[in-house]
């Protein structure tokens, strides 16, 4: 039987991405004018983040923007009185501190991406801490876009590329020029891709699938993949893993011997990707699976048919066409076994003389079957 194909190791918490490398050269100009081009005036970032954690009533949901809104209030009380004269990366700098300082107090927790737990705890991750300083900065007129590279996003700063805004990190702009250069703002290099905040209120549908996945609860991991790359089409660790999650749910349904079902999700995954490499293997498993389950029910020519019906021999791969034959004799061979332990020996000739006709007098198994059943005539 075919090894079953490596599971696919789930992202747990960001995404890999569908790169778009930067030319390096990008203006000021360019960068704002993708900002305005990107972000519909009419986008509310943080009630469609809090909308998309789908534990909130609507109420709750208004409470929690008021709750939010009267923290920023109390951010301006602590503006410096000449604010208005300070320069877009100062004005950026001072409201990252009275952040850190006044709402994200809590702790930094890797799976803590919901922006609800953010206003009520204080407790953050790189998405809900991108998501409220994106707010703020929103409120404040301050030209700042989400950033994203493999598993992790931050904060940039559209008035000057190189000023990149580790969210998560309180005393970023105290570190030394060589520590931020260890961030993986600062190694994502030409990786980085530009966000819209669409796109980031879809990285908290896509860590709400990786908990379902961990509990295999496929149905609704897969939905909230498909709701993912909904806001964020580009994501290619959401695609990655929606492909993973049909594969790895159709292996589900194989050991539980819902063959139909398994190949059903097969079937979803050539629709989306013909060239998903465990594709292949794992059709040849779940066949695998139905045979064998056939055979040890004694039913044998359903078992064939099996073969027969999933054994397009033009799209085959020659390895495949060899564990095809392997698998037919295979059945043959439990076949006539059957048959001889109930003395059906009349019967297992006629099987022997079938794997004669359809294996080939001349090909190896059949001649490995006939000298182990020398005894029955064909």
């Amino acid at each position: 039987m075919p090894n079953r194909v490596r599971s696919i190791l789930f992202l747990l918490l960001l995404v890999v991405c569908n790169y778009q490398p930067s030319s390096g050269s990008t203006s000021q100009t360019s960068l704002e004018t993708v900002h305005s081009e990107l972000q519909p005036a009419t986008f509310n970032l943080l009630q469609a983040s809090l909308e998309a954690e789908a534990n909130h009533s609507s109420d709750q949901i208004q409470q929690l923007i008021r709750s939010l809104e009267t923290k920023i209030e109390q951010l301006d009380r602590q503006l410096p009185e000449n604010w208005g004269r300070l320069s877009t990366e100062h004005q950026i700098r001072t409201m990252f501190h009275l952040m850190h300082d006044n709402i994200l107090t809590g702790t930094y927790i890797e799976s803590c991406s919901f922006v609800s737990v953010a206003i009520n705890l204080g407790d953050f991750n790189c998405v809900s801490a991108t998501v409220i300083f994106q707010t703020i900065a929103d409120r404040y007129n301050l030209p700042v876009m989400p950033v994203q590279t493999l598993g992790h996003v931050w904060s940039r700063s559209l008035s000057d590329t190189s000023l990149e805004i580790e969210t998560t990190c309180p005393n970023w702009f105290q570190l030394s020029q060589a520590q931020r250069e260890m961030a993986p703002s600062s190694l994502a290099g030409s990786e980085a891709r530009l966000l819209t905040q669409q796109a980031l209120v879809g990285k908290i549908y896509y860590n709400r699938a990786t908990d379902r996945l961990r509990d295999k609860q496929y149905a609704a991991a897969v939905a909230l993949l498909h709701t993912a790359l909904n806001w964020d089409s580009a994501d290619a660790a959401a695609s990655g893993n929606l492909l993973a999650s049909l594969n790895n749910w159709a292996l589900d349904y194989a050991k539980k011997g819902q063959y139909k079902l398994a190949n059903q999700k097969l079937d979803e995954v050539q629709k989306l990707s013909p060239q998903y490499q465990p594709l292949g293997r794992n059709r040849l498993y779940v066949r695998q699976c139905e045979i064998s389950q056939l055979c040890k029910q004694g039913h044998f020519p359903e078992a064939i048919a099996v073969l027969e019906n999933q054994s397009n021999a033009s799209q085959l791969h020659p390895t495949q066409l060899t564990e095809n034959a392997q698998t037919r004799s295979a059945i043959y061979d439990a076949w006539i076994q059957w048959l001889l332990s109930s003395n059906a020996r009349t019967d297992a000739a006629k099987v022997l003389n079938l794997a004669q006709q359809t294996l080939g007098q001349e090909e190896p198994r059949f001649i490995r079957l006939k000298m182990k059943y020398a005894g029955l005539k064909i």
